[in-house]
């Protein structure tokens, strides 16, 4: 083999070992966020928890955002639709709170409207967040969300 051959072959390979890393890196700090939100999730008061929703949604963390959902939204496909939030405001706990809720009993439950912007097409309007604690230990979580009346 011809020494041309050879350079060639191993300039290849060391950009696929140089590409190899940087997406083993990339990985590795995704788990670390996750790991880093999931620890401190605890102490975020319910407020927080929306905000950081929509956060993560506004940089490209999808994968966080999930984590700021009860499980039973974890199948959730968020779309990429650029929301700017305006507003947040808690508001006392309704009918059509707990019509979100179907009857399902939680420790706690907080109810916020969110006025966001479409940055698309710059539309606004208000939609409702529930956000409970299963228990008296757990995290404060989204578990139900919608238009707003």
């Amino acid at each position: 083999m011809s020494k041309g051959k050879y350079n060639w072959i191993l300039y290849l390979l060391s950009i696929i070992i140089i590409f190899t890393f940087i997406i083993c890196y990339k990985y590795v700090v995704a788990k670390v966020n996750i790991k880093k939100y999931i620890s401190s999730r605890n102490e975020l008061a319910a407020i927080t928890v929306v905000e950081n929703h929509f956060s993560f949604l506004k940089n490209g963390k999808k994968h966080l955002a999930k984590y700021t959902l009860f499980s039973n939204c974890y199948n959730i496909k968020f779309n990429n639709i650029d929301y700017n939030v305006i507003n947040i405001k808690e508001v006392p706990n309704d009918k059509l709170t707990y019509e979100y809720l179907n009857d399902i009993k939680m420790d706690e439950v907080k109810s916020f409207d969110v006025q966001v912007m479409n940055g698309n097409t710059k539309n606004s309007y208000m939609m409702r967040y529930i956000v409970c604690k299963e228990h008296k230990n757990s995290p404060w979580l989204i578990y139900a969300w919608g238009v707003s009346f």
